[in-house]
């Protein structure tokens, strides 16, 4: 709790104001029931719970209360379920004084006070001031004169009771206006800051099978708990390729050349423009609490003697930070790099022990000796995986394998709307043993393409994407010739 928090949580403790204004009716509406929590990869939630109040016919306000502190009060929503009629909401108001104390001061106008400060109590009329640096002052008008206190430096303060109405919690008054009096269910809808999630993996490997284990983090920061609650993980765009584009270098974020990521379409580099609609939705497959300030970590799937592959891939292309997608450009596309990259794969399937979809996050590899130790491999980030498909992890270089990716020619056949280029990729094996290499090439200037010439057969693999499978010998040496043609 922050001093500015602190120093509002005596002032409240010493009012002992928690019940409502003398001759005001407040009708209290129950505690939150069936809770959904739609948890953005983003850092924030759509809340949907069922609340239920009993109303008189005309208008009335309705205090609802446990919610949290970052609520969006402009995106609270109430919608009746079942038989219950419904009723207007003419008026919506939040208020929260641990961390508002201009609106309790504000309610405190006209009434007499005393304080507690610096061991002295002084008794006066008092208001709120903030100063050009944002310090926050009271003010106490008294016979005698204006004393001038630190909001932190108030150690309680006293009024009377039926004069106010303290809101220690975060708290929203409702004005309604019924037609039917009774009983009424409804839903009450919300935006909130302050709660994420995040997957991670561990997989064990065994020399051709590994153990399987999936958890996902859940942190509420919200400023209130839920209970017994739906989790509904939300992957969108632009939370997706956050962390495919985030590169720290220098104690400073740098932004890199653009390079393809194996399961991507498109090269991952700054995305200006990353939407936030629902890409894929992950469920728990169970209710959990949600304390407030805490960290949860809920079992999602686990795998035991799970088979796996290990293969080698080279993705050559590398683009020149400053160019973007300029499909003239004759020199677009013709930087490469070396490295053939190790990955390991596994099929996402019940008959493999998971068939759940995965959400994207973080895997940790781990190599079980035969000793019993564990050694640590690597971690990486991996893509979603859906049941059915194949999820995959970067170890690292390959050892003993090279790549070279090579424009051989470029040719306009017609200015602006047609041309040809051509390409070696030159593969050299320096190990022990023979190696099967995933030659993945990606045909970015135009969607509209042909492949009018390859020595080596292919399979198109996603959108303007195509993989080849060539075996190098173990010391030998392999090249891949093909020559693409686009039109727009």
């Amino acid at each position: 709790m922050s001093n500015k928090q602190s120093g509002m949580c005596a002032i409240l403790v010493g009012l002992g104001l928690i019940g409502p204004v003398h001759g005001q009716v407040v009708v209290d509406v129950s505690p939150p029931q069936g809770i959904t929590l739609s948890i953005y990869d983003e850092g924030f939630a759509l809340v949907s719970e069922s609340r239920r109040a009993v109303l008189e016919q005309g208008d009335q306000d309705l205090r609802v209360t446990q919610l949290p502190a970052l609520i969006d009060v402009s995106s609270v929503t109430h919608a009746s379920v079942g038989r219950s009629t419904d009723f207007d909401v003419l008026e919506k108001r939040f208020l929260y004084d641990y961390a508002d104390a201009e609106s309790l001061f504000s309610r405190l106008r006209g009434v007499d006070v005393s304080i507690l400060a610096d061991g002295r109590e002084i008794s006066g009329e008092a208001r709120y001031l903030r100063d050009q640096r944002g310090a926050e002052w009271i003010s106490l008008n008294r016979a005698d004169g204006l004393s001038l206190f630190p909001l932190d430096g108030i150690t309680s303060l006293t009024a009377e009771r039926s004069r106010l109405i303290a809101y220690p919690e975060p708290t929203m008054i409702w004005r309604t206006r019924t037609t039917q009096e009774g009983p009424k269910t409804f839903r009450v809808g919300y935006r909130t800051d302050g709660i994420s999630w995040k997957a991670y993996y561990d997989i064990l490997l065994r020399r051709s099978t590994a153990d399987f284990f999936a958890k996902v983090e859940l942190e509420n920061q919200s400023g209130v708990d839920y209970e017994d609650a739906r989790v509904r993980m939300i992957m969108t765009e632009k939370g997706l390729l956050a962390p495919l584009n985030r590169v720290v270098h220098a104690g400073r974020e740098e932004v890199p050349a653009m390079r393809y990521v194996y399961g991507l379409p498109q090269p991952v580099w700054e995305q200006s423009v990353a939407g936030l609609t629902p890409e894929e939705i992950f469920e728990l497959p169970r209710n959990v609490n949600l304390p407030e300030q805490d960290r949860v970590f809920v079992h999602f799937a686990s795998a035991t003697d799970m088979p796996m592959e290990k293969f080698f891939l080279y993705d050559g292309v590398k683009f020149d930070r400053f160019q973007r997608n300029r499909r003239n450009d004759w020199n677009y596309g013709t930087e490469f790099h070396q490295v053939v990259e190790t990955y390991v794969e596994f099929e996402n399937s019940e008959a493999r022990g998971i068939g759940r979809s995965l959400p994207p996050g973080w895997l940790r590899l781990f190599d079980a000796r035969e000793d019993g130790a564990v050694d640590f491999l690597g971690e990486a980030f991996m893509l979603p995986v859906a049941v059915g498909e194949k999820g995959r992890v970067r170890l690292g270089p390959a050892r003993g394998l090279i790549g070279e990716r090579e424009r051989m020619s470029y040719e306009e056949v017609t200015p602006l709307h047609e041309y040809e280029e051509s390409f070696e990729i030159r593969l050299i094996n320096t190990s022990e043993e023979d190696a099967e290499i995933r030659v993945v090439e990606h045909l970015y200037r135009w969607q509209n393409f042909e492949l009018v010439k390859s020595d080596t057969e292919y399979e198109t693999i996603g959108p303007q994407t195509i993989e080849f499978r060539p075996t190098v010998k173990a010391g030998g040496r392999r090249s891949i010739h093909y020559t693409v043609r686009y039109t727009w």
